[in-house]
């Protein structure tokens, strides 16, 4: 039976592993006309401006929900895992979360299905302090690396670490980088937007190395929905992605501009030191590949991203049962020609 027209729920969430700053909190785009359709969006919100959704701030902020029919309300909830329990049990209609907790939840059964990358590279990785001897992945055999046990990022590394054994440290996810910052562990496992700039502005030099490659591309950050919805709210959702895509254009384009709608999104968020800008910088190379095959336009996904990371995860006993590829994703809702930055 097809829904009768409502509200369209929308969570988001970027998997930071972080206490939130604002929670239950509430803010809205520019007043909308009355012939749009009310849509909240949950972000995570961290500590620090995060740039993965800044361009979903910007669709709103611009206008650009509005003009497509869409009144998106944002809120937050507490990480990708309780985005994606509230898409899978009908509370929210879209969430916004990391690729791996989204498999995840497919795995326990929920009936999930992608339909927009909004980051095509995963940003996550190794982090040394600047001038280690730790060059590749390769070089973590014997070393001490930091990283949370609930996190996808220490399964990313020993499944593309050649073989090398690391030595783990286990500790709470806003500890795994200060413990390489004093002198416990030679190596932390974070995000080159977020833990990076955060140590390089407290005065730790540091050298990144992403688990993505050429040789083995890991998708970022996806949208997803109930698979019933694709059929239900068909329209609703397409417009929604439209919308999207335009914003994380917009948002590249300006980047000053994108921080300060940032700032009237989110006014008790101070967007003034820097950090925003910088990392929407950090996150732009993550925006393309060397292969468009991969990821030809914003959204676009493909059968070999998705079974990469299934199988990293299923190797590393994340996985509850092993999704099926081609159920796992649809790039039928999304724009054509959907903009692509050059490498």
């Amino acid at each position: 039976m097809r829904r009768r027209p409502g509200p369209i729920a929308v969570a988001a969430a970027i998997a930071c592993g972080v206490s939130l700053m604002l929670s239950a909190c509430s803010t809205s785009a520019p007043s909308a006309d009355s012939g749009t359709t009310p849509l909240s969006v949950a972000l995570n919100f961290a500590p620090a401006p995060s740039s993965e959704w800044t361009g979903m701030l910007v669709a709103n902020q611009s206008g650009l929900y509005r003009d497509a029919g869409l009144d998106v309300q944002f809120s937050n909830l507490s990480g990708s895992a309780d985005v994606v329990k509230s898409v899978g049990s009908g509370q929210v209609d879209v969430g916004f979360a990391s690729a791996d907790s989204f498999l995840v939840g497919v795995s326990q059964g929920l009936p999930l299905v992608a339909i927009a990358n909004v980051v095509p590279r995963n940003y996550a990785g190794l982090i040394t302090p600047a001038g280690s001897d730790i060059k590749t992945l390769a070089d973590v055999g014997g070393k001490k690396v930091s990283s949370a046990l609930a996190s996808p990022e220490p399964i990313l590394l020993q499944a593309l670490d050649g073989g090398s054994t690391p030595d783990m440290v286990y500790v709470e996810p806003q500890s795994k980088c200060t413990v390489m910052q004093g002198g416990e562990s030679d190596a932390c496992t974070g995000l080159a937007n977020y833990q990076v700039p955060l140590l390089e502005r407290a005065g730790t030099d540091v050298d990144f190395i992403s688990f993505d490659s050429a040789q083995n591309p890991i998708i970022g950050p996806v949208l997803f929905t109930r698979a019933e919805h694709v059929p239900e709210i068909r329209d609703q959702l397409t417009a929604l992605l439209a919308a999207t895509a335009e914003g994380y254009e917009k948002a590249y384009e300006d980047v000053d501009a994108a921080v300060a709608m940032f700032g009237a999104q989110y006014p008790d968020v101070d967007t003034s030191n820097g950090f925003l800008k910088e990392a929407i910088g950090i996150t732009k190379p993550y925006l393309t590949r060397d292969d468009p095959s991969l990821a030809p336009g914003w959204g676009q996904m493909s059968p070999q991203l998705w079974s990469g990371l299934i199988n990293i995860l299923a190797g590393g006993g994340m996985l509850a049962s092993t999704p099926q590829v081609d159920a796992v994703f649809t790039n039928d809702l999304l724009p054509s020609g959907a903009w692509s930055l050059a490498p």
